[in-house]
């Protein structure tokens, strides 16, 4: 236990319980649009449905990463942006954060995948499901058990939630049929408490927070940072969106 855990611990259950909020499950995906609930396109989802063995989920995880391999911007909409941030991968409305490919070698979000970070994913996959099983989920006594969403929102208003962190919670309690789940917005979840961030700073240390939007709206696409700031077109923003996400009622009707 770190002391931001117990600070972060005590704003959510005890001192600002407005932090946290419930979501269905099927209304959650990853930032590349697979969705959780017990129905979900996630790939962890579906590697658990092929049965909870080691083998059965290797084998499915293996032959996923494969044929889904991490695509930069360019890729995923199809022509060239003629920027240098277009042959990474980044997401439009997210501050900064345009990151190489080869971040993602050994990342549990897409392909290509070693066998070393394979039987790392399977294990931890596993033993968070191993956990709830023998435990439930019993997320308010668990600290930072509440993962982090960024909410996005259609031009219809239909809304989803991206899970930033906590996609292998998320994908187990799909397999075992839960419908709902605690979270809250990534933007709150560095956020301090005044005691903490007094102390932080009277320490020499007065660094809080990070960029991460708490609603995504495909009607704002003139404001998000990489539109705003000229790296893309609104169009190929738009274009990257409906890229990943498609129709979002898809999801929930």
């Amino acid at each position: 236990m770190t002391w931001q855990q117990l600070d972060r611990w005590l704003l959510n259950v005890i001192f600002r319980r407005s932090r946290i909020f419930k979501v269905r499950l099927s209304d959650c995906c990853d930032e590349f649009g697979n969705s959780f609930g017990s129905g979900g396109s996630h790939f962890f989802v579906r590697a658990l449905a092929q049965g909870t063995t080691d083998e059965a989920v290797c084998g499915y995880l293996r032959s996923y990463y494969a044929k889904h391999p991490i695509r930069s911007f360019n890729e995923t909409i199809g022509h060239d942006i003629d920027d240098q941030a277009g042959g990474q991968y980044f997401c439009p409305w997210e501050q900064d954060r345009v990151r190489p490919l080869a971040r993602f070698a050994n990342s549990h979000k897409a392909g290509p995948t070693p066998e070393k970070a394979l039987e790392r994913i399977v294990r931890r996959l596993l033993g968070v499901l191993d956990e709830i099983r023998s435990r439930g989920f019993r997320q308010y006594s668990i600290l930072d058990g509440f993962p982090r969403v960024i909410e996005i929102v259609d031009r219809s208003e239909r809304r989803r939630y991206i899970v930033r962190d906590g996609q292998h919670r998320a994908a187990a309690i799909s397999h075992l049929k839960y419908e709902t789940l605690w979270v809250s917005y990534d933007a709150d979840h560095w956020i301090r408490s005044l005691p903490y961030r007094i102390s932080s700073r009277l320490a020499g240390n007065g660094r809080f927070g990070n960029l991460s939007p708490r609603v995504v709206r495909e009607d704002a696409v003139d404001e998000w940072p990489h539109v705003r700031e000229g790296r893309v077109k609104r169009e190929e923003a738009l274009a990257y969106f409906h890229a990943m996400f498609g129709d979002l009622g898809d999801a929930t009707e």
